[in-house]
């Protein structure tokens, strides 16, 4: 595996796209698969070898703890969203992290009407849009850029997700994003069974109405396989949203080879390996090197706008304190009743 970004696209093929409706998928290859060797956060969940909970009982909105008991590698990619414990929370970077350690990572909140405990840990549960996850990306770029440390705007974030609710419809009494997704479990349904990837898939370029909107690329097939049950529906939100992503009108080699040209600074992860951020005139990305490798590339274009609502979200509640739920609008069966 290449260890200069520039070299990844004379080792990158891109296969015939999977189109639905307004949703086009198209598969991106690697002549040659990742060596090393690594498990993923739904690996270890399932068994038990890795634990994401609050920093502390009081908790803490933007961090949470992560203790990994596993003897591997464990990646954990941005724009996971977690379930649980004292509101729900989104990754704002991709994380790789070292065996048997302790690790406090960067977050934002997806659900700002809830500040107790429903459960001690967290589960993943998906993924945020693609529009969310160029928000986070933009401000953690942005503010490392400033204090080498992970900062994301909590109130961008909020009105993001208001807008997303709003605009679909979308019943959550603590404002959970997750209450999006069984709003359209209807369309997932239509859709999922459509867009079923090769098997030799590392990674997907988006296109939104014949726009290039974003690209996840992996190291490896089986990351991007384990991953996209939860990848594919954060696409399909992109494109159901109530409003559609401005994207690019370019081809995927064209559009990778601009930004992997552009300027880059490298930080020190959280965790193990190194981030290094992207960004020029039409998009913004991030890409996470573990051992000289690619581990995730993750690019969004440049303006795509959030969501708009008819009404302007409300006002935050304390992050300090759970809100007053007689004074949140959709008061109708708590999202987490759905999973029930």
């Amino acid at each position: 595996m290449a260890t200069r970004l520039t070299d990844l696209l004379s080792d990158i093929f891109v296969e015939e796209p999977i189109v639905y409706r307004s949703l086009r998928l198209i598969p991106l290859r690697f002549k040659r698969a990742s060596v090393l060797e690594y498990l993923t956060f739904d690996d270890t969940s399932s068994e038990g070898l890795i634990t994401v909970e609050e920093t502390s009982t009081s908790g803490t909105v933007a961090e949470l703890r992560v203790r990994n008991s596993a003897k591997n590698y464990v990646f954990i990619p941005e724009g996971t969203t977690l379930v649980g414990a004292k509101q729900n929370r989104v990754v704002n970077l991709s994380v790789m992290l070292a065996p048997d350690t302790v690790t406090v990572i960067p977050v934002s909140c997806v659900e700002r009407g809830r500040w107790r405990f429903l459960t001690l840990q967290f589960a993943a549960s998906g993924f945020a849009d693609g529009p969310l996850r160029a928000k986070m990306c933009r401000g953690a770029t942005q503010s490392l850029k400033r204090t080498g440390k992970v900062h994301v705007d909590q109130q961008e974030v909020w009105s993001h997700v208001d807008g997303m609710l709003q605009g679909a419809g979308a019943c959550s009494p603590t404002a959970a994003y997750h209450a999006l997704y069984e709003k359209w479990q209807p369309e997932f349904a239509d859709y999922e069974p459509r867009l079923r990837l090769p098997e030799n898939a590392c990674g997907v370029a988006v296109e939104v109405d014949d726009l290039l909107v974003a690209v996840d690329l992996f190291d490896k097939p089986n990351t991007l396989h384990r991953l996209w049950p939860r990848l594919v529906r954060s696409y399909l939100v992109t494109a159901l949203s109530p409003t559609v992503p401005n994207g690019k009108k370019s081809d995927v080699k064209g559009f990778l080879e601009r930004v992997l040209s552009a300027d880059d600074e490298s930080y020190e992860p959280v965790g193990v390996g190194t981030t290094i951020r992207l960004s020029n005139d039409e998009a913004v990305g991030a890409a996470l090197m573990c051992e000289g490798r690619l581990i995730h590339l993750s690019v969004f274009a440049n303006g795509m706008p959030d969501p708009r609502c008819s009404e302007p979200p409300r006002p935050a509640p304390p992050a300090s304190e759970p809100a007053d739920q007689s004074k949140l609008s959709n008061p109708c069966k708590p999202w987490w009743q759905f999973w029930a």
